[in-house]
C-alpha cells in the first residue's frame, strides 16, 4: 500500500504541468497518507516486537515505551525533511505527531513508570524537543535571512 501510494505521489509531482488547487491537495493528501501507513505498519512491527521481548520491564510497558520512541524519531524525521525540503505539510505532519507524542507521554506513558525513570523521561522528552525546537528555528531563522 505504502509503496503504491508512494508511487502515485511521483507520478503526480513529475508529471505536472499546471498543478490546480484540486490537483495540489490530492497531492498532500497523498503524502498525509504515506506517512500515515508507513508509521503504522512500523508502530505494529514495534508493538509485535517488544510484545515478546522479555527483560526488567514489563512487555505492556516495553510496547507502550516502545512506540513512543519511534513516534519521537518519525517526527523528527519529518520535521526533518521538511525543513530540507521547505514543505510545510511535512513539517505540520512532524509538529502534529510531537504534539501526540508528548500527550501519549503525559498521560499514558508516565503513570506507569517508577519515580527515577518518570523523572528520566521528562529529562529525555524536554532534551529532544529543545533540540528540534532549536534546529527547526534556526535552519527557519537562517532561511528567512537570506
Amino acid at each position: 500500500m505504502i509503496a503504491s501510494l508512494g508511487m502515485g505521489l511521483w507520478a503526480a509531482r513529475t508529471h505536472k504541468t499546471d498543478v490546480t488547487e484540486p490537483e495540489a491537495t490530492e497531492i498532500g493528501i497523498l503524502g498525509v497518507a504515506i506517512n500515515s501507513y508507513a508509521l503504522i505498519a512500523l508502530s505494529l512491527e514495534f508493538w509485535d516486537y517488544f510484545g515478546k521481548a522479555g527483560g526488567a520491564m514489563d512487555a505492556a510497558l516495553a510496547q507502550h515505551v516502545s512506540l513512543s520512541v519511534l513516534w519521537t524519531l518519525y517526527a523528527t524525521l519529518l520535521l526533518f525533511f521538511g525543513v530540507q525540503k521547505k514543505s510545510p505539510l511535512l513539517r505540520w505532519q512532524g509538529l502534529a505527531l510531537f504534539g501526540l507524542v508528548v500527550g501519549k507521554v503525559f498521560l499514558y506513558d508516565l503513570s506507569f513508570l517508577d519515580r527515577g525513570y518518570r523523572i528520566l523521561s521528562f529529562f529525555v522528552l524536554g532534551a529532544v524537543l529543545l533540540g528540534v525546537s532549536f534546529s527547526y528555528t534556526r535552519k527557519l531563522a537562517r532561511e528567512r535571512g537570506n
